[in-house]
């Protein structure tokens, strides 16, 4: 239980410190498959689940929020 809260604690800290370089994309993929991983969640589901809710969560902010998420590393695809 310690441990799983380091790891959402570290994720966070992860999240803010390279976000802006990586880019939303990248970062929320990493961010969400290490928590996925420290709950223990089956390796079947991690891919889909972690790239699934990124684009979710990416068509939520940008499309319905109007709010720009970084593209780091993806700058030359970004729409």
């Amino acid at each position: 239980m310690i441990l799983n809260g380091a790891v959402v604690i570290g994720d966070l800290v992860f999240y803010a410190l390279a976000v802006d370089t990586m880019g939303f994309f990248i970062t929320s993929l990493i961010f969400l498959t290490a928590l996925f991983v420290a709950f223990e969640v089956s390796w079947r589901w991690i891919a889909p689940l972690a790239a699934g809710t990124t684009v979710l969560l990416h068509f939520s902010f940008y499309s319905l929020l109007h709010v720009p998420l970084p593209w780091g590393w993806l700058e030359g695809i970004a729409w």
